[in-house]
Formats: C-alpha cells, structure tokens, sequence
C-alpha cells in the first residue's frame, strides 16, 4: 500500500501538464462534492466546516511559497472559488481578522476589482478597499 510520502513524491515528480491534469481532476472532483453538499443546504454546517478545511490546507502547503500565482492557483484555493458567493461572508471575516491573498478569489467570485491600479500591491490598502466594498455591497448576495 502506497503512503501519503510515497504519492507525494510521485506528484511531485510528473511533468507539469500531467501535474496540472491532476490538479484540475482533483478541482473537479471538489467541485461536484461542494455542489452535492450545497444541494443539502449550508444550515447543516457543512459549508462552513469546507471552507475552512480548504482554507487550512491553503495555508498549510503554500506558507513557503512566493509566487502569488502558485499560491493562488493551489487546488484548495480553487475549491474555495468554487463554492462560489455563499463563501465571500467567510473569506471577508478572514481578511478583516488577518490580511491575506485572497484578492484573486474576490475578483473571481464577485466579478469586480474595486481596487484601483496605483493601490496593487499594497496588501492593507488593497484589505480596507475590498472590505469597503463588502460593506456597499454584501446586500447583493443576501447579507445584511
């Protein structure tokens, strides 16, 4: 029987587009899981509990990383885009506790950039304007 070590290592050894077959796959399969379970309702927790399960292993293999690309491309982030609108309350009670890389999810869930392009780069300044817009806006996806 394979261990976790020994899948690691096998992952880590594939050429990039069969890594990235492999990714999408998993991203895909993650995808169908969130849809069953939205199916049941976010009432049950379950919403809550796969946010923040992807949200852990997003943080956990991508605490090393530089490249906003790689950090932002990792398979849980995905996940999380994927869940779609009813995730934004999760992700911006995360940015207004601790700052983090989720401008990308923003931008793919909401389908906005409220940041202007002289603010990129500046985490904190880029947090304050993305959690002013929640505040104009979270009314758009049902929260008060």
């Amino acid at each position: 029987m394979l261990t976790a070590e020994d899948v690691k290592v096998d992952v880590e050894s594939l050429p990039k587009k069969e890594y990235l077959r492999l990714r999408n796959w998993f991203s895909e399969r993650d995808q169908k899981v969130w849809e069953k379970e939205r199916e049941t309702g976010s009432a049950t927790g379950k919403l809550s509990a796969r946010f923040y399960r992807l949200k852990e292993e997003w943080e956990k293999d991508t605490s090393f990383l530089s490249s906003t690309s790689e950090i932002c491309t990792h398979p849980a982030y995905q996940g999380i885009i994927g869940m779609g609108p009813a995730v934004l309350p999760f992700i911006m009670k995360e940015m207004a506790e601790k700052p983090g890389l989720w401008f990308w999810a923003l931008k793919a869930i909401t389908g906005e950039d409220p940041v202007p392009k002289r603010k990129r780069g500046k985490i904190s300044e880029m947090t304050k304007i993305w959690l002013d817009w929640w505040s104009d806006n979270k009314h758009k996806y049902g929260i008060r």
